[in-house]
């Protein structure tokens, strides 16, 4: 388990988090990194994966940040890797480097960026509140279209699954899933999740998640995928959530149609490593 210290400085880092220690532990999967410790910071390193640097504000801009760097390589130089990435995508915490808007909107990070990190792809972090929300306006009037949790032939599902994004397939074993349906056949799905623990959480807070959010090609651009995230929030609405958590999706303007709020955006930075430093 993390010291409460760092704890505390992870808390001051990310104000707008409201984890518990426990949540937090859960999210860094704490057991299984090797945490570099500093009097005024830390560092979590699985693997070749950077999973966290955390230095309290007060101390920044001193070289802190930048030392918890040099060592977090230095151990995955040793651990026998040639790369080093930020957060990693099996990373339930954070994915990647926490970015500014302004950073975002330039594909940048500017710390990591001058310490030799590229990346290629970068994405948000959403959230619905729930306690308002109200999907009648998002409604089809498609008499042909309705909208359900699926409970047919799997086969069928992957099938349609595959059709938006073959890598998706893997994610649809025994989840809930939300389906719109067009004269019977599958038009679009999403993964609904209860009661996630997600940087979303802390305490007395529910939080549920819309994820793998698709529309087969055919059906397309005709409001279905909207409709369907839209009816599945209100699905967790009725569960007892307070919150959607929309999960790595560069699709910022489309869900903000649905009065989301982006929360963080993350960098996906690499950097191969110097053997000989």
């Amino acid at each position: 388990m993390l010291e409460h210290r760092y704890y505390d400085i992870f808390r001051e880092c990310f104000k707008d988090l409201t984890l518990t220690e426990k949540q937090l532990d859960i999210l860094l999967d704490t057991d299984s990194c090797t945490i570099i410790k500093d009097e005024n910071g830390f560092a979590a390193v699985k693997d070749n994966f950077i999973r966290l640097i955390c230095v309290k504000p007060s101390e920044q801009h001193k070289g802190k940040g930048s030392k918890l760097l040099a060592d977090c390589e230095r151990l995955i130089m040793d651990n026998g890797y040639t790369e080093a990435v930020l957060g990693g995508s099996d990373s339930q915490l954070f994915m990647g480097a926490v970015t500014t808007k302004e950073e975002y909107e330039n594909n940048d990070s500017i710390f990591f960026g001058r310490k030799g990190y590229k990346a290629d792809w970068q994405c948000v972090e959403m959230k619905l509140e729930l306690k308002d929300f109200s999907a009648d306006k998002y409604r089809s009037c498609n008499e042909n279209l309705n909208f359900g949790f699926y409970d047919g032939d799997m086969e069928t599902l992957y099938e349609k699954v595959a059709a938006v994004d073959k890598d998706w397939v893997q994610y649809f074993n025994d989840v809930p899933v939300f389906c719109a349906f067009y004269n019977g056949e599958i038009a679009g799905f999403c993964i609904v999740g209860f009661d996630d623990i997600c940087l979303l959480s802390g305490d007395n807070i529910r939080v549920g998640s819309t994820g793998c959010v698709g529309v087969v090609p055919e059906t397309r651009k005709h409001g279905i995928g909207l409709s369907m995230v839209a009816l599945a929030s209100e699905e967790l609405k009725k569960y007892g959530c307070d919150l959607n958590f929309i999960h790595c999706t560069h699709l910022e303007s489309w869900y903000k149609k649905l009065g989301s709020e982006t929360f963080l955006r993350f960098w996906f930075g690499k950097k191969q490593l110097d053997i000989g430093l």
